[in-house]
This record gives C-alpha cells, structure tokens and sequence, in this order.
C-alpha cells in the first residue's frame, strides 16, 4: 500500500535516482516497491517545463552499468554509468548531432473532435517515465567520439489525440528546442558483456498535480479559511467610541456641588415661571359693565318701583 512521502528521490541497489523540474526537485510522493528489483513513485508534472533525471550512488561501483531511459514507453536514450568512483550526475537533454541537443520537457496532450483520429491514442505507457539499470563491462574505445556517451533515439513528436481516446491523460513527454553548443571529444566505450534482465527499475507516474489531488495520491489542501480582515480605519474608528463615552461620563463624575446647586435652581426657576404663567392664563380679567351716568334734575321725582 503507498505510503505519504516527502523526499524527492528513490533509492534502489545502492542508487539514488529522482526527478527534478526546472533545475529544482520535486516531492516524490506514493512509493511503492514491487519485488526487490523495481520501485516507483508518484510526481506532479508541470506543461512546458524541462526536467531532468538526476542519478547518484551510495558506493563506489565494483563495474560497469548500462542506463536505459525509456519515456512514454518509448526508450530516449542508452548510457554508460563507469566504475571506480561514487557517481553524481544528471541527465537532462539527447544529443541529435555532435553541435545539437534537445531537452526532456513535458508537454500538454493536444486533444480534437475530428473523427479521423479516432484511432490516435495516447501509448500504453503514457505517463511514465522508467530507469532500467543493467550490469554490464564496457572496454575503452582508441579513438574518442565527438558525441555525447548519451546515444541519441529516434523520439517521434506526440501527434493529436481525439479526445475520447485520452484516458484521463494530460501530460506527455517532448523534446524542447534545438540547443547549440561547442563540438567536444570524450573517451567512447563499447560494451563487450551485457545482463538481460536489469538489476533495478525505478518508475515515475507523472501527472498534473490537480490529477493526483483529485485521485487522492496527494491530499488536499484542507487548512480552514482565515475570517476577513477588518481594515485599519473601520477597526480605529470602533477603537474611538468607547473613548468619546468614557469622556462624557468623566465630565459628569467631576461636576461639583455647585454646580448640581445652580442646576436645581435653575430648574425650580422654570417650574415656577411655567406655574406662573399658567395661573395668569386661567383666570381672565373679568370686565364691569358700565352703566349710563344718570343726572338728576331738581324736583325731577324717580320712580324706585
């Protein structure tokens, strides 16, 4: 059963071998061992990225070892891993002619509708990239070659798939752009003994890291959302009004005695204006009636009935 795992390299008969992206390494995670001659793991591939094998030993090798590199089922390329002294080194490009060389690079599977590639497929071996280690004697050659001990294979480019033939896949492997570089001499070997079957195999199932975390060989991402953060301003303002409140009840705290006294005072100066006021509203100036001024005429007689 896979395991979680967070290093970035497999280990195998005194071999360490892992997949690094853009120069840098990449977690290698469910790995698994299948019999003590092949081990494989999990890798997140990234569209239009270089990448490059990197092969280290633990020990001095006692001889030699031929290394296959296959990729998509298809083998990129054959070299000589020497004896006699510990070994750190990485793969990253074919060599196509003594001045030419093309980088390993992952690209996005190119999907259509047209009927007429019904029976494009994507190879069986899509998605995988495969070390094979083979004991093997190599013999110095006399004359050196101008090429690299990287033998160079023939690598078609990927062609459409329809999209019902892509079986779930994204990612395939290309060959980058042509590289220019200086022509060299170095030593050439040729094999004079060879096993058949290889001493270790180490397997690398790439795909798009949302595939693995989708299918559960990565999990995800489960970390809770932090709240909003409340802005500077808003935050300060409800800082200020508990502030303008303890000032006002500060100020009531720090009325003296005299102050309460004229309050009172003032307060009775008003009830009792008001008092007045209503009094003098209620009771209207009640008018006398006047009558006719009556003068009397000498012997005149009144009559008082």
């Amino acid at each position: 059963m896979a395991a979680p795992s967070k290093t970035t390299y497999l280990s195998l008969k005194d071999f360490k071998i892992g997949i690094e992206i853009e120069g840098k390494a990449t977690p290698h995670v469910g790995i698994e061992t299948n019999g003590e001659k092949e081990i494989s793991c999990w890798i997140a591939s990234q569209a239009e990225k270089a990448f490059s094998v990197r092969v280290a030993t633990n020990d001095i090798l006692p001889q030699g070892v031929q290394l296959s590199l296959l990729v998509d089922g298809l083998t990129l390329m054959k070299g000589a891993v020497l004896p006699g002294e510990r070994k750190d080194f990485s793969i990253s490009y074919v060599v196509v002619s003594p001045t030419k060389t093309q980088d390993f690079t992952f690209a996005s599977v190119e999907t259509t509708d047209d009927d007429a590639y019904l029976d494009s497929s994507c190879p069986h071996k899509t998605g995988e990239i495969r070390v094979d280690l083979h004991r093997a004697t190599y013999v110095q050659a006399r004359a050196a070659s101008v090429s690299s001990s990287n033998t160079a294979i023939s690598f078609p480019e990927p062609d459409k798939v329809h999209e019902r033939s892509k079986k779930g896949l994204d990612h395939r492997i290309k060959l980058g752009a042509i590289k220019h570089t200086k022509e060299s001499r170095k030593p050439s070997y040729y094999i004079t003994n060879l096993e058949d079957v290889p001493m270790a195999s180490f397997v690398f199932k790439y795909r798009p890291l949302e595939i693995l975390k989708a299918t559960g060989v990565i999990p995800r991402d489960r970390t809770p959302t932090p709240p909003p953060v409340v802005p500077k301003e808003k935050s300060s303002l409800k800082r200020k009004l508990p502030q303008v409140k303890q000032e006002a009840i500060t100020v009531e705290e720090d009325d003296s005695d005299d102050e309460e006294r004229r309050l009172k005072e003032r307060l009775e100066q008003i009830r009792q204006e008001k008092l007045a006021k209503k009094a003098s509203g209620s009771r209207p100036t009640k008018r006398v009636k006047q009558e006719p001024k009556v003068y009397f005429t000498p012997g005149e007689i009144i009559d008082l009935t």
